[in-house]
């Protein structure tokens, strides 16, 4: 019982990291979790990788990455686990690249800014994937998606071919590394072709202009589960519209948003508070072409980022059964345009 509860507050402390309230770790008690409990061990120390990563995207703080590296330097090099390797890279990938900039690279943004960063990364990295320089592949990718898909694409390819993928597996800030194809490989494993989008079509249509709006992509499971809180959060913050992809056929999503009416209804009259005016749903089709459904259920609502932020002019539409012919049409000519403004 002793060991279990000294292993769990080992790790519950490698996670929390340079935050932790409590004394510092010892050397040796990370040794013997990684020992006994590998893991665990490992468990922990992606955890600790998410809230680094997270935190340096977040804040772009170089007093951030020296507190992490600090915090791990006593133990990191002494554990002979790939997870290991992995994080001493990360350490060493994330100061190169935001030593060059990284904080001031954005979509779009300064293509010999960009480049150059993944130059450095480049020049840091051996001809394959290992644990120590997975880290670098991984930043490469993800700044080279910036301004040339086909790149990016070619860089999360050796990724994947690497046994060492088996890194990001477990729930990762860098999952996204093994699902990211390029248009060439889109083809290639459609039969040579590039699937259209997903259709969507209109449930309802909020009638505010607010100047913000929330978008989240659900499945119908999801929905029943979580959409109480979503649609009484619309009720109690009608300055912010609220958008809702449901991940299924309009049949489906149909009933789901006649169901949402009646339980708004019934919020309005139990809180005396007024019907929410700031709601659209829609209906998004899950393509045959898709294989990897729980990826495509988080994504479906990124995939219409660029024509929200567009600002379009809003065009006239019908509840219930309005189809579209692609996603670029329908998302393209209306979904948000009326509620945002560039």
């Amino acid at each position: 019982m002793a060991d279990h509860l000294d292993s769990f507050n080992v790790a519950r402390q490698m996670i929390h990291g340079p935050e932790a309230t409590s004394s510092p770790i010892g050397p040796q008690a990370v040794r013997d979790l990684a020992e006994t409990d590998p893991t665990v061990f490992d468990q922990a120390l992606d955890a600790l990788y998410y809230r680094f990563a997270s935190g340096m995207f977040e804040s772009s703080s170089p007093g951030l990455l020296k507190r992490y590296r600090d915090f791990v330097e006593p133990w990191i090099t002494r554990v002979g686990r790939d997870s290991a390797a992995f994080f001493r890279g990360a350490l060493d990938a994330y100061e190169t690249a935001w030593t060059a900039g990284m904080e001031r690279v954005t979509w779009g943004g300064d293509p010999a800014l960009t480049q150059s960063i993944a130059q450095k990364l480049r020049s840091g990295e051996s001809s394959s994937v290992d644990p120590r320089t997975l880290a670098s592949w991984l930043l490469c990718g993800q700044i080279e998606s910036t301004y040339c898909r086909a790149t990016a694409g070619e860089t999360f390819a050796t990724i994947r071919r690497s046994h060492h993928r088996k890194l990001l597996r477990r729930p990762s800030w860098d999952a996204g590394a093994l699902s990211y194809l390029s248009e060439t490989e889109l083809a290639e494993a459609n039969g040579g072709t590039i699937k259209p989008r997903p259709g969507a079509s209109w449930l309802k249509l909020g009638t505010t202009d607010n100047l913000h709006s929330l978008v989240v992509s659900v499945t119908p499971e999801y929905f029943r589960a979580y959409g109480p809180a979503l649609l009484f959060n619309a009720q109690q913050a009608p300055e912010v519209d609220l958008v809702i992809l449901v991940c299924t056929d309009e049949d489906t999503a149909s009933v789901l948003s006649d169901e949402a009416d009646e339980y708004l209804r019934a919020l309005s009259s139990f809180n005396s508070q007024p019907l929410p005016q700031n709601l659209t749903m829609l209906a998004v089709e899950t393509p045959e072409w898709i294989k990897d459904a729980t990826t495509y259920y988080s994504c479906a609502r990124l995939m219409a980022i660029p024509d929200l932020l567009n600002g379009l002019a809003p065009v006239e539409w019908t509840p219930h059964k309005r189809e579209c012919s692609s996603w670029e049409e329908h998302v393209g000519s209306s979904l948000l345009s009326t509620r945002t403004r560039p």
